[in-house]
C-alpha cells in the first residue's frame, strides 16, 4: 500500500484496495494473505500513529470480506513499537541485526 501517498514509492491507493483484492482472490495460484505498507519517515508521533491506524482500518476492512487473511505488515526497527500496537503481524527489523552490529563493530574498533 502506498499509504503516505509518496511519489518515490509505488504500491495502490486505499481506493483502490477492494478493487485489486477482488481481482486477487480470483487468481488460482495465488493467495492474498494481507497488506504491506512503508510509510513514510516521521517524527511526528501523533502523525504516525494516524497512518498505522489507517493501516489497520484497511486491514480489518479487508479481513470481513476475506477472512483468510491474517498479514499486516508494517513497521520497521524505529517504529516497530507503534506498528504492533496497531495490529503489525510482521515486521521488518533488520536495522537492529545488520546495521547497528557493523556500526557498533567499527565504533569499538575506533577505540582501541
Amino acid at each position: 500500500m502506498n499509504i503516505s501517498d509518496e511519489i518515490s514509492k509505488l504500491g495502490i491507493t486505499p481506493a483502490e484496495l477492494d478493487k485489486l483484492a477482488a481481482e486477487i482472490v480470483l487468481l488460482p495460484n495465488v493467495k492474498l494473505r494481507g497488506l504491506m505498507a512503508i510509510p513514510a519517515p516521521n517524527n511526528e508521533l501523533s502523525q504516525q500513529m494516524s497512518i498505522f491506524c489507517s493501516m489497520e482500518n484497511l486491514f480489518n476492512r479487508l479481513k470481513k470480506q476475506y477472512p483468510h487473511i491474517d498479514t499486516l505488515s508494517m513497521g520497521m526497527t524505529a517504529d516497530l513499537d507503534i506498528a504492533i500496537a496497531f495490529g503489525s503481524t510482521l515486521v521488518r527489523i533488520g536495522n537492529s541485526y545488520f546495521w547497528f552490529p557493523i556500526m557498533n563493530q567499527f565504533e569499538n574498533q575506533g577505540n582501541q
